[in-house]
This record gives structure tokens, C-alpha cells and sequence, in this order.
């Protein structure tokens, strides 16, 4: 069978596009207004990983120790850096000692506040004596002026007598009440003192289980396992902040390629579409080393160097024999377009009726 270029189809870009010549006289061929020249689209991108987890410091200091190096697989648990807490620890040391004051000052201002109505000792009757004196001598003074006012109502007594009972009473029940004000207004003292002490002492509590939390984030363990990727060099020496990123681990059983397409590229591809990647990492990049296929079309997004991508994620279907010890190695993927394809089979469909 002959092929041809058909003269009544309509085009934008040159393309060679093999028609049976048994179909160029026919006047119903369907009109194509664009076909794309190119059967696949390339993009650039590295090999990244489904489950991976940054590692963060917890605390700023300076690194003591790094135990672990970039590729290496670590277990769940495994200690892969220290950083230096010796400044952290003597700052414990320091709220330890402060706690145990307040401890010993809130003992003290407890034994004052219930020892203060036993042993309060009032100058009175020219000499020191204590509330439970006076309570004593108010009992005392209340029986007899009680005793007096039934004498007096009988007529046993004159009204002398019983009046002289009576302000010995006053008297008694005016010192009691005065001292035993001034006792409550201690107590009150005592027991705004006590409460202080003991917010002091909470607020010590805290700092101390911060500062401890603090001393056990200076050491840093593989929370899974997997393999370790340094985003930046680290070494012993080396100050860092908190949040600063010192570890990623990852497994390698759930890899992918991560790469931006251009925009005006998205619509010649789909879920599905197959992929050749060709990572730089080997010496013959000109050959593919994984083959995939298109997992995930993400959103588009402003670039950086202008205009505008779309993140696209390659599932890896087979690595070629070659294996991959580690993450982020780049290198290029040509993407599989299904562009041209579709619109030469509306073509031939067009053809086809006719």
C-alpha cells in the first residue's frame, strides 16, 4: 500500500503523517488545526522517596558528636548525633539547687503558720503570755460575771460588785479580740507568703522538666529505620538552631522521579504515560537505567526561573539490573506524549468513514 501527504489537510506545524494515497482524493478528510511535532516530552528532575522524614534539632547548641555519614542505613533507635549539654546541664544543676531553697523555706513558713495560735506570745499583764492565755482568762472572767449577774438578779450582790465583774469581762474579751485580729491578720500574712512560695516553686518545677526534656533532645535517634541523607555537612564543632534540618531518612523500597514540566507540555501527557529516565549518576547517561510511568500530575505553579511548571511524580516500574543506593541523584526523563498520537488516530477515523 502507497501513503501520502494528504493536500487538503490543514496544519499549523510541519509533520509527517502517512496516509493511504486511496484516500487523498477523498473531500470529507477530517481538518487537523494543530499536530505536535514532537512524540515525547523531556523534563529534568532526581529520585526522591514516598517515606521519608526530616529530623530537626530540638535544641540550639553545638554538635558533640556525628555518628552516622550520608547513605548509611540506620534501625529505629540507632543515636546518630549529640549536641553539647554541658551549659544546659549546669543551668539544671543551678534550678535544683533553687528548688531545694524553696523547698526548705515553704517547711518553715508551714511550721510558723501552725505553731502561730500555740505559741504567739502577747506582752499583757506585765508579762509575755500567749493566746491560749488569754482564751484561758476570758473563760475565766466570762464565769464570773456570769456567776455575778445571777447574784445580782437575786440580790445577793450589790450592782458594784457586779459591774466590776463585768468590765473585768470587757476587758478580757477586748484583749482576746485584739490579739486574736492581730493573730489572723499573721496567718493571712503567713498564708499569702505560702501561696507565693509555692507558685515559685511550681514555676521551678517547670523550668526543671523543660530543662530535662532539653538535656534529652541533645541526643538524637533514628526515630525508623532507613537510610540517612545529610542535607548539609555536619561535624563535631558545628553550631546549629532549633528546626534546623540535620537528617532526612528514607526507604528505598517506595522511590520515584520527581521532575517539572512546562506548562504548555502538561496536555500531551496523562496518568499512565510511559517513561524512560536517564540518570546522570551513570557513565552512559545516553541509555535509559529505570523505566516508569506518570503516577501523579500536580498543580501549576509559578517557576523560578519564569513561567510556569507542574510537578510531576514518576513511579519507577523496573531499574534495569542497575540499583539505587540513594536518593536525589538527577537526571532526565523523556515522557511518553500521547499528543500526536490521538489526534492521528481521530484522523484516520475521519478517513475511515468516508
Amino acid at each position: 500500500m502507497k501513503f501520502g501527504v494528504p493536500r487538503n489537510l490543514s496544519v499549523k506545524k510541519a509533520v509527517n503523517v502517512l496516509i493511504p494515497i486511496s484516500l487523498l482524493g477523498l473531500s470529507n478528510i477530517l481538518v487537523i488545526l494543530e499536530i505536535s511535532t514532537k512524540s515525547e516530552v523531556i523534563a529534568f528532575g532526581y529520585i526522591d522517596a514516598e517515606n521519608k522524614i526530616k529530623i530537626c534539632a530540638n535544641i540550639s547548641g553545638i554538635i558533640d558528636s556525628v555518628f552516622i555519614q550520608e547513605g548509611q542505613e540506620v534501625k529505629i533507635g540507632d543515636k546518630l548525633l549529640t549536641i553539647d549539654s554541658r551549659k544546659i546541664q549546669r543551668e539544671l544543676f543551678s534550678l535544683y539547687t533553687e528548688y531545694q531553697n524553696l523547698q526548705d523555706e515553704l517547711i518553715e513558713l508551714n511550721k510558723a503558720a501552725n505553731l502561730l495560735a500555740q505559741n504567739y506570745m502577747f506582752e499583757s499583764y506585765g508579762g509575755n503570755v500567749s493566746l491560749q492565755q488569754l482564751k484561758i482568762h476570758l473563760d475565766e472572767a466570762t464565769e464570773k460575771y456570769s456567776i455575778a449577774e445571777t447574784l445580782f438578779v437575786k440580790g445577793m450582790i450589790s450592782r458594784c460588785e457586779r459591774d466590776d465583774k463585768k468590765r473585768n469581762y470587757l476587758a478580757a474579751l477586748a484583749i482576746y479580740d485584739t490579739y486574736q485580729h492581730s493573730i489572723e491578720m499573721q496567718k493571712r500574712k503567713y498564708e499569702k507568703l505560702i501561696t507565693q512560695k509555692k507558685r515559685e516553686i511550681e514555676l521551678i518545677k517547670s523550668k526543671i522538666a523543660d530543662t530535662e526534656e532539653a538535656i534529652d533532645k541533645s541526643v538524637v535517634y533514628a526515630p525508623i529505620s532507613g537510610l540517612c541523607h545529610l542535607p548539609t555537612a555536619l561535624f563535631a564543632g558545628k553550631k546549629t538552631d532549633e528546626g534546623d534540618v540535620l537528617f532526612e531518612l528514607y526507604n528505598l523500597s517506595a522511590i520515584y522521579f520527581s521532575c517539572r514540566v512546562r506548562e504548555e507540555d502538561v496536555f500531551k501527557i496523562k496518568q499512565g504515560s510511559e517513561c524512560k529516565i536517564y540518570l546522570n549518576a551513570c557513565p552512559f547517561p545516553k541509555y535509559p537505567l529505570l523505566d516508569g510511568e506518570v503516577k501523579e500530575i500536580g498543580e501549576i505553579v509559578e517557576s523560578n526561573e519564569g513561567g510556569r511548571t507542574v510537578e510531576i511524580k514518576i513511579s519507577i516500574k523496573n531499574c534495569r539490573g542497575v540499583p539505587i543506593t540513594k536518593l536525589y541523584l538527577s537526571g532526565r526523563v523523556k515522557i511518553a506524549s500521547i499528543h500526536e498520537d490521538n489526534l492521528i488516530k481521530k484522523l484516520l477515523k475521519g478517513l475511515s468513514k468516508t
